[in-house]
């Protein structure tokens, strides 16, 4: 069944070069029937994380989501919030658990685990629209250049500074 854009109520933010995480993402979409869910591919070089009120640096730390009303959530919070757009499905039973003061901070430091390590693990290659799209200088701020390991870096001298700071 085709949805229209009025259906989606959440809009999931993801890493379309990390291997897990696009496997995660193809179970959603497929569970995805009644289109309450729309899919943004951060490492798509025409992505602008500005135009959705998001941090270019943080959405690169942490998976984001943007609900209908322009709520932002992160981490642990965005799966809770997918699952809750897939009712009928096993995932639709989650958000009651991961909600649930004994599992939650588990399920916190997990995810805070995952996240760490997400740029070390094995990557997609660039597809041609990617490649050819650099090419054209839509990726003008070098992010979309960098490898995984180089934005971590990235990541975490802008943090130091924001520290230093006080931002």
């Amino acid at each position: 069944m085709k949805s229209s854009n009025q259906d989606v109520q959440f809009t999931v933010f993801f890493d379309g070069r990390c291997v897990i995480c696009s496997h995660e993402i193809d179970l959603y979409r497929k569970r995805n029937q009644a289109g309450r869910l729309a899919f943004v591919d951060i490492m798509d070089p025409e992505f602008d994380p500005h135009a959705w009120g998001l941090d270019p640096v943080l959405i690169h730390e942490r998976m984001h989501g943007v609900k209908a009303d322009g709520g932002i959530v992160e981490g642990v919070d965005t799966f809770i919030a997918i699952w809750e757009q897939l009712p009928g499905t096993l995932f639709s039973h989650f958000p009651r658990f991961a909600k649930l003061p004994v599992f939650r901070p588990f399920l916190d430091l997990g995810y805070i685990v995952f996240a760490r390590i997400r740029p070390y693990l094995p990557r997609r290659s660039r597809s041609q629209a990617e490649l050819s799209a650099i090419h054209r200088g839509v990726c003008t701020d070098g992010w979309c250049e960098m490898s995984a390991v180089e934005k971590a870096r990235h990541a975490e001298s802008l943090r130091a500074r924001r520290a230093e700071s006080g931002v």
